[in-house]
């Protein structure tokens, strides 16, 4: 069975006993009342740990809001061997779950959002309601492409508060527009053992240039996407896209 032709589910460790898989109530519900699945259906569960895995339906029960099913054959995952974080120059109202959305898709590893100076000054009524939603985002996107494994997406921080965890990594890379004689991410790459690779976008406007060298003093090398502008929503994908075909994971 290809595990794109399944319905994908996601599971806890502690939802497991025997041998099978007890839903929540939520996954469920969506695959009793929504898809209207029944047992001796196949469907595919992931426990968001790079497990993906055959299932067939044993136990249905729409009223009670009940499916069990069997563990099967562990399936390979999608995941990418070299792992990408983004942190992401907190963009206007709305396009941050389009970014989630989209870069989990591709394969990210981790999503940092980050006030940068030129970000646009909202303010946050509820930052761990927003939080949670974007978590949620990253769990369906990953869901949608059979991904074994969630994005982390972690709760915004300045800039100035990253310095520790942006010098952790094999590879930094800060796409800048502005950057004269920079290369492009193919060539940064060439060579590199990388296995974890940071990728700083700056928002609506761009990074500035005491953020660019700021980010340079730390590691990182300035890199260009193109001859084009690219939006800010649209810049994290093309580094991400660059990065695994660079790396294989595409």
């Amino acid at each position: 069975m290809a595990a794109w032709n399944a319905h994908r589910f996601y599971f806890e460790p502690e939802q497991v006993s025997g041998g099978r898989v007890r839903l929540s109530e939520e996954e469920a519900h969506h695959a009793l009342q929504v898809l209207r699945l029944r047992a001796g259906d196949r469907i595919i569960l992931l426990d968001g740990r790079r497990g993906v895995y055959e299932a067939v339906i044993e136990k249905a029960d729409r009223g009670a809001r009940t499916l069990v099913a069997a563990l099967g054959q562990r399936l390979p995952d999608c995941e990418a061997q070299t792992r990408v974080t983004l942190f992401q120059g907190i963009p206007k109202s709305g396009k941050l779950e389009w970014i989630v959305q989209k870069c989990t898709e591709l394969g990210v590893d981790a999503i940092q959002p980050v006030r940068m100076k030129r970000c646009v000054a909202e303010q946050e009524r509820n930052p761990e309601k927003n939080l949670a939603r974007l978590q949620r985002v990253a769990r369906e996107a990953a869901k949608q492409c059979c991904r074994g494994e969630v994005p982390r997406i972690y709760a915004a921080e300045p800039l100035a508060a990253l310095e520790e965890r942006l010098r952790g990594f094999d590879c930094l890379l800060v796409p800048w527009e502005e950057a004269e004689g920079c290369v492009r991410i193919a060539d940064a790459l060439a060579g590199k053992a990388a296995r974890t690779i940071g990728v700083v976008i700056g928002p609506e406007g761009g990074m500035t240039a005491e953020e660019a060298q700021g980010l340079s003093a730390l590691g990182g090398r300035l890199v260009t996407l193109g001859p084009r502008i690219l939006r800010t929503e649209t810049a994290g994908m093309a580094a991400l896209a660059s990065i695994f075909t660079v790396t294989g994971d595409f």
